[in-house]
Order: structure tokens, then sequence, then C-alpha cells
């Protein structure tokens, strides 16, 4: 797949922000507002090489509190952000070499909902400790 010329993304982009203004005056809660400017902002940075960086950011200060590893429904109860965006972010950063993504024995510990977790997400730097 070929990557998109500058014109269509400075466009996708300007196309971005007025969205993302429109969205400040619609009456919807902060959250649900947030949702939707970051899956923008999220989608517009698959064109571009770079992810979506406050979310991103949310995922990398979670698993440093959870002393640099955590399962992606740790994660998620921590931050309160999608469980797919997360998984669609974590493998994001796993391909960028920034987490590992770490399989769990068999015994592992339940998260609660009835399901154990498969896998368990550390920053590079902590899977090195």
């Amino acid at each position: 797949m070929s990557s998109p010329d500058h014109t269509k993304v400075l466009k996708a982009v300007e196309l971005t922000i007025n969205l993302l203004n429109e969205i400040e005056n619609i009456d919807i809660s902060t959250d649900v507002a947030e949702q939707i400017k970051s899956i923008v902002v999220a989608e517009v940075c698959g064109m571009a090489p770079s992810l979506a960086p406050a979310k991103t950011s949310t995922i990398i200060e979670c698993l440093k509190k959870h002393g640099g590893c955590a399962s992606r429904a740790e994660i998620a109860a921590a931050t309160n952000m999608n469980p797919n965006s997360i998984s669609s972010l974590l493998n994001k950063l796993v391909k960028r070499g920034i987490v590992l993504k770490l399989l769990l024995p068999e015994k592992s510990t339940n998260d609660g909902r009835g399901h154990k977790p498969e896998y368990i997400f550390c920053l590079v730097d902590a899977a090195h400790k």
C-alpha cells in the first residue's frame, strides 16, 4: 500500500481540525467528545507515521504506574479507555518496539470478569529488569 501524498494528508488534517472544532459546539459529555477526538486523531495519524499521542502516552503512563507491566483489562480499568482502542494502540506500540506482549502462564490470576488475561504488556525497559 502506497503512502498518501502530502496534499491529501494536509487536507485530512485541515478537515480534522474543522471537525474537532465542531465537536466542541455539540451538546455531549466531555468524555464522549474526548473519545470522538481520539478516534478522529488516531485515524488521521494512521495516514501519517505517528500515533495518536494523547492515548499512547496514557497507555505508557498507565504501564509505568503498574510497575511497567499490565494486562489490557488493567489498562482499561485504570484509564477508562475503550478496550478495542487499547488493543489497537498496544499493537502499534508493540510493532514500534516500545512495548512487549508476553504470554502469561496458564495458572495466571483471574481479571475479575471471569476471563484469565492471556497476555501482559510490558514497557521494553521494564521487561529487561
